[in-house]
């Protein structure tokens, strides 16, 4: 006999409906003021502050700093710009990967967790564009699929040919990585950065709880010993369906790279293969299994197991194929045995996590609960209609799950249907 169907009540529905005309909008009148942010940015000379009537140039290496003539730049780079650009003070203005307040915000929309450079190469680590706290899930697409997108019959015809793995996939134990690298090498050598080959690596008193979610190799996570401490490697998840790694290319020098066709230097989408060169950035989303889906459910909570970010890169002939380089990288955690080799071409990038600033950004989820951080981070508006959004998803998600434990012999025609549909609301 087939699961009772969950409903949801006329009145919640009601609530939904009207949280979603007024969350629309908001979300109309932030596109409005980051537009209007990004005029006055093009606009306005870092180093005089004056406003001109035409866009301005930028600095051709960060892309941070705009100058309204040659005489500004010069005495900028003189009196502060030389450092700043060199030391990667700040990543470079773009709307996929904004770090400064807007309008009434009092929290950054991308804040920095995590941030380093090497050898040209600079990186700064978020949390990626989310309205909430809560840890992700397998799932739901790194990038969101509805029906009628590309990929969208086959993601599901595929997963209706292991449902099996939607009780693994449905668990809350994902954090995503929200990542920007730009290359501001001086001599001109481009830079090919290996998405994919990403790995955070825990603090020694955090391994263990790192592990408890631990299912299988897709996880991609390594053990191993420094000075004396167990360490956990945790590389990027692999999706349980394709085993495609969780990578996805959002943007390249401020244009989208969703969808075919791709930039030129976007080498290899499905392992987020970029070659940046000078003064190329993009911005990626990375997902990691760092939850257990029980005691590990919130973004804060894994954040605090982990110490460090490893990128791998390398300098690129432009010749070389990058699947093939991609191919020979050594793992990132073995890095104290290979970094004194002279003939490897891999570097690696580390970006060390800031927990000051996390636990900052964190504080009213982790003293008042999540509501609080919501109405406090995005509004009430938001956080009511995040709220609504929840609760369907739990609910959608319980009957679909109750689906899946069906017997193979009452998957018929009707349960394909319902699986169809249960779907829609879960990628």
């Amino acid at each position: 006999m087939a699961p009772r169907s969950v409903i949801l009540d006329r009145n919640f529905m009601n609530k939904y409906d009207r949280n979603l005309v007024a969350s629309l909008a908001v979300a109309e009148n932030e596109e409005q003021l980051i537009n209007q942010d990004k005029r006055i940015i093009v606009k306005t000379c870092t180093y005089c502050k004056r406003m001109a009537p035409v866009t301005l140039r930028s600095c051709k290496l960060c892309k941070a700093a705009r100058y309204c003539d040659e005489q500004c730049q010069r005495a900028d780079y003189r009196t502060n710009h030389r450092r700043v650009c060199a030391e990667f003070v700040n990543p470079p203005r773009t709307r996929a990967f904004r770090t400064h307040l807007i309008g009434p915000e009092e929290y950054a929309h991308s804040p920095i967790f995590a941030q380093g450079d090497k050898d040209g190469l600079g990186v700064w680590i978020s949390t990626g564009n989310k309205v909430g706290c809560e840890a992700q899930k397998l799932s739901k697409n790194l990038v969101p699929l509805k029906n009628g997108d590309p990929g969208y019959t086959a993601r599901v015809n595929t997963i209706l040919d292991q449902p099996k793995e939607l009780h693994r996939a449905s668990k809350q134990d994902l954090t995503t990585l929200h990542v920007c690298l730009q290359n501001r090498r001086k001599d001109g050598v481009p830079i090919l950065v290996f998405g994919a080959g990403t790995q955070l690596v825990t603090y020694a008193s955090s391994t263990r709880v790192a592990l408890r979610g631990q299912v299988d190799s897709q996880d991609n996570i390594t053990t191993f010993i420094r000075n004396g401490n167990e360490l956990a490697a945790i590389g990027v998840v692999k999706d349980p369906w394709t085993q495609a790694p969780r990578v996805h290319v959002v943007h390249i020098n401020g244009k989208s790279a969703n969808l075919p066709p791709y930039p030129s230097v976007l080498k290899d989408p499905t392992e987020a293969i970029v070659a940046l060169h000078p003064g190329d950035y993009a911005v990626m989303s990375l997902q990691f299994r760092t939850g257990d889906g029980k005691t590990i459910t919130k973004d804060w909570q894994a954040f605090k197991l982990l110490d460090h970010v490893i990128i791998p890169f390398m300098k690129w002939d432009g010749t070389s194929r990058p699947e093939t380089l991609a191919s020979s990288l050594p793992p990132a955690y073995t890095l104290p045995d290979i970094s004194a080799s002279k003939t490897l071409k891999a570097k690696y990038v580390v970006a060390s996590f800031n927990q000051s600033a996390i636990w900052k950004h964190y504080w009213d989820a982790i003293k008042h609960g999540d509501d609080v951080f919501l109405r406090t981070h995005n509004g009430d508006v938001h956080a009511a209609m995040n709220s609504s959004m929840t609760r369907a998803q739990e609910a959608l998600t319980e009957a679909t799950l109750r689906l899946v434990d069906l017997p193979e012999s009452e998957r018929n025609e009707e349960w394909c249907d319902k699986m169809k549909s249960s779907l829609a609301g879960l990628l």
